[in-house]
């Protein structure tokens, strides 16, 4: 896994921690920050994908954002990013249209190209929310036309 060491991972500890705070502030910067730690922990991203099921839409949103910039580094590095691929599909499926449009983008972001990616965006095509297919379609066309 990528990881910058041993003070990364203490931030990472906190962060973890700080995503069960009762102040959904507290939660929603601790999962926008995860993201930009550098350190792709398996504590990390579990802890992330929990937090797509919090009952604000703000921390679902960040934690969707993080758990792309962890899988971008992981795909970056040559390294399985699948924990985190499955909660961004899961979060295609979320009540916050924000929140699937930002999935379909975070997957355009990993270059997750499997057929379980293909098939939910292809489903999301015909979500109720113009900015959901219209993110859907450019990140099929991101598969389709790898750079």
């Amino acid at each position: 896994m990528v990881n910058t060491g041993k003070p990364a991972n203490t931030v990472v500890d906190g962060l973890v921690k700080a995503l069960n705070d009762k102040s959904k502030d507290i939660r929603k910067n601790a999962a926008d920050k995860l993201g930009d730690v550098g350190v792709a922990s398996q504590t990390a991203i579990s802890t992330l994908v929990e937090a797509l099921n919090d009952d604000s839409e703000d921390v679902r949103y960040n934690a969707v954002d993080a758990l792309g910039s962890i899988g971008e580094r992981l795909f970056n590095a040559g390294e399985s990013a699948e924990a985190v691929i499955s909660g961004l599909l899961n979060a295609l499926h979320d009540e916050s249209e924000d929140v699937r449009r930002n999935a379909a983008d975070e997957l355009g972001d990993t270059k997750a190209s499997s057929p379980a990616v293909i098939e939910a965006l292809t489903k999301a095509l015909n979500d109720e929310s113009k900015s959901v297919r219209r993110e859907a379609t450019k990140t099929l066309e991101k598969i389709e036309t790898p750079e």
